[in-house]
């Protein structure tokens, strides 16, 4: 059976682009198709392949991986620039369809927050790139598939963090 991971930001990296505040807090349907964003001098940084903030963005090469792995991925384009330094890294801001995945093994904090992620294996069954209906937080789940494919082209900015995969059959979870 295939494994599934949760792709979150690398936070111990130096150096690297930080990408400023654009979006006004706008949903991703409210931004605009193409954005141009002045930003302050960055010296010698590191791009990144994957930024989750200010919103999740991703570079053409992981783009590229995304749209083999789900054709239903929205994305907007989004240019960085400092015209002084030339400076333009391009990223493209992303919209991942959700799916219902979760197990009723999944349990919820008091605040709906997660307390532990459990996936249904009947329900993600030939998904492989998706977020989550019915959780606050805003979860890219990869198959191992997708995740692989990330990792031969060496995109950076991230890491992978296993989910738990219920097994059972919806019936057995159900009555068992």
């Amino acid at each position: 059976m295939s494994e599934y991971f949760i792709l979150n930001e690398e936070q111990q990296l130096d150096g690297t682009f930080k990408p400023p505040r654009f979006d006004n807090g706008k949903p991703f349907a409210q931004l605009p198709a193409i954005s141009v964003v002045d930003v302050a001098a960055q010296g010698d940084v590191e791009v990144l392949d994957w930024v989750e903030r200010p919103i999740r963005m991703v570079s053409d090469k992981i783009k590229t991986i995304a749209i083999k792995y789900n054709a239903r991925i929205a994305f907007k384009r989004v240019y960085f620039m400092n015209r002084e330094q030339q400076f333009q890294p391009l990223y493209w801001a992303m919209q991942v369809p959700p799916i219902d995945a979760l197990s009723v093994q999944s349990s919820f904090h008091p605040d709906q927050t997660i307390k532990r992620l459990v996936l249904a294996r009947s329900k993600i069954a030939g998904h492989h790139m998706f977020t989550l209906t019915g959780v606050r937080e805003p979860y890219l789940v990869l198959s191992l598939a997708a995740a692989e494919s990330l990792l031969r082209r060496e995109a950076t900015g991230f890491v992978l963090n296993r989910v738990e995969v219920d097994e059972e059959e919806p019936y057995e979870a159900l009555y068992g």
